[in-house]
């Protein structure tokens, strides 16, 4: 899905109120931390202190502790590689 700011022809992730009528929206990685999204998980977090203010990765709480803790390890993740079954026999 496209971002739904007006004018933007970038690709959105999903982006969700977590309300009771789960609110969706789509937005880019420039206009999910104006619209007071996580650009990392999709969820709103908009007028946390924590979240609006000195916040230069745009990342909630959670999602900026497991990049934090990815640098610290000196790794990124990398999912296992599957592989052909007929390999192995």
């Amino acid at each position: 899905m496209k971002c739904e700011q007006p004018g933007c022809e970038e690709q959105g992730i999903l982006c969700s109120l977590n309300d009771d009528e789960n609110t969706e929206f789509y937005y880019c990685a420039s206009h999910c931390y104006q619209n007071g999204f996580c650009y990392g998980c999709g969820n709103h977090f908009g007028g946390m202190e924590s979240f609006d203010f000195n916040n230069p990765s745009h990342l909630c709480p959670d999602c900026r502790t497991d990049s934090e803790s990815e640098e610290d390890e000196g790794s990124y993740y990398e999912p296992p590689l599957f592989f052909d079954e007929e390999q192995d026999a």
